[in-house]
């Protein structure tokens, strides 16, 4: 397959700047390509927006439900990306009662760790399956699991990146 390095423009609500990585493009990728056009119902450009999560049954849910209200009235597509990372709870069973409740409008995807591996596994897990679907035009969010960044604050940070910045960072303490 053909390889593609690159700097991936990512801002993160607590801290993560840019990541550098490698887009994969190929035959045998050719699954993701379809699966990235079924998903872009609205417009040429995806938000990808990932939430590492280890036993979040209580709050990804309203978390999820959060990022569905922010996102109705965006031009862009988006889809949620969950890495369960080894919960032992009902994450998943609860994150699918999200798009039950958002009648279908929340696209989910799920990445599953089967044991814990750290919140910096799960971000790197999402991180990459997001580079294996991107087109150098989409954007990526990484949001906490337990509702501790609201997702009311993507459409300001996404509007600034399209606005020419590469990372834009929001922080809970300014």
């Amino acid at each position: 397959p053909e390889r593609e390095r690159g700097i991936l423009r990512v801002f993160h609500l607590s801290g993560l700047a840019d990541v550098e990585g490698t887009i994969t493009r190929g035959p045998e990728t050719q699954g993701k390509l379809d699966y990235d056009l079924a998903i872009r119902l609205k417009g040429a450009r995806m938000i990808y927006v990932i939430f590492p999560a280890y036993n979040e049954e209580k709050v990804i849910r309203p978390t999820l439900v959060a990022l569905a209200t922010a996102m109705r009235d965006r031009p862009e597509s988006y889809t949620a990306i969950l890495v369960d990372d080894g919960s032992t709870d009902r994450t998943i069973a609860e994150a699918e009662a999200a798009v039950v409740e958002g009648g279908g409008e929340l696209p989910l995807t799920v990445l599953r760790h089967e044991v814990n591996r750290g919140l910096g596994a799960g971000l790197r897990t999402g991180i990459y399956w997001c580079l294996d679907h991107a087109t150098p035009d989409d954007i990526i969010v990484t949001l906490d699991a337990d509702n501790t960044h609201p997702p009311a604050m993507i459409p300001t940070l996404v509007d600034r990146v399209m606005q020419g910045f590469d990372v834009a960072i929001a922080s809970r303490y300014r």
